[in-house]
């Protein structure tokens, strides 16, 4: 009889162990799945920032680019327009 009782036992704590063995594993591929979603949005995010850098980085190049044009023009310009102004004594206000 004490025999039986111990199979049972043992029988039974099988069970459980293997009942607690599959969830361990469920719980492991959610956590697995959980892990992988919160990879792909840090990736998305991170590629997002990325995008966003280089479109401001070059906004400011264009800018650049436009105050030397600016520059360059107003330096082609001023000669040729003040030129005609050198009679003029005195400072110019």
């Amino acid at each position: 009889m004490n025999e039986v009782n111990e199979n049972a036992t043992v029988n039974g704590a099988g069970v459980q162990g293997e009942e607690l063995a599959a969830k361990n594993n469920e719980t492991k591929a959610e956590h697995d799945e959980t892990l992988s979603d919160v990879w792909d949005e840090s990736i998305k995010a991170g590629t997002q920032i990325t995008e966003e850098y280089q479109e401001g980085r070059e906004k400011v190049m264009e800018y650049k680019d436009f105050v030397e044009q600016v520059k360059e023009q107003i330096q082609d310009f001023l000669p040729e327009k003040f030129a005609d102004c050198s009679h003029v004594s005195g400072t110019l206000y």
